[in-house]
């Protein structure tokens, strides 16, 4: 009867513990190339660490490549590449949306695969665009932030 409780009790604890786990999201995006030196800065640290292939990335994470670097990111809807010297990161992901914010640098983005009621928005300083349809879209914004091109 003793093992049985103590065995039950474990059980019970075992149960709680994984159900207060967050569950991983469900919509990541993963890096999947890089060449020269590329940064990231994962959700809530505070310094920039080398990046990583393989590499998941999701809201609130921050990517950055260096002079002559360049890097890759794919996602079930999208794959993204950012030229030398760009600066990006995952404002919201979920189900239902990608928004990233460009504050610097070349994105070229290729939305594929996109679903009746999805949103992908890209933020700059000085504009927020929803892409509505798969397609082919450039973002440059020069270094100071002050002009962005979307083609």
């Amino acid at each position: 009867m003793r093992k049985t409780a103590v065995f039950a009790a474990f059980v019970g604890l075992v149960a709680f513990g994984a159900s207060a786990q967050d569950d991983p999201p469900a919509r990541v995006a993963r890096l999947n190339y890089m060449s020269g030196n590329v940064s990231m800065e994962p959700a809530g640290a505070d310094d920039w660490v080398p990046a990583t292939i393989n590499r998941p990335f999701t809201t609130g994470d921050y990517l950055y490549t260096d002079q002559g670097s360049q890097a890759e990111l794919h996602m079930d809807v999208a794959v993204m590449r950012m030229g030398q010297q760009t600066s990006f990161g995952f404002l919201n992901v979920n189900d239902g949306a990608v928004q990233i914010k460009l504050s610097e640098g070349d994105m070229y983005i290729r939305v594929r695969n996109f679903g009746q009621g999805q949103v992908f928005e890209v933020d700059t300083p000085n504009a927020a665009v929803t892409l509505l349809s798969n397609g082919v879209y450039r973002f440059r914004v020069d270094p100071n932030g002050n002009m962005s091109y979307i083609a």
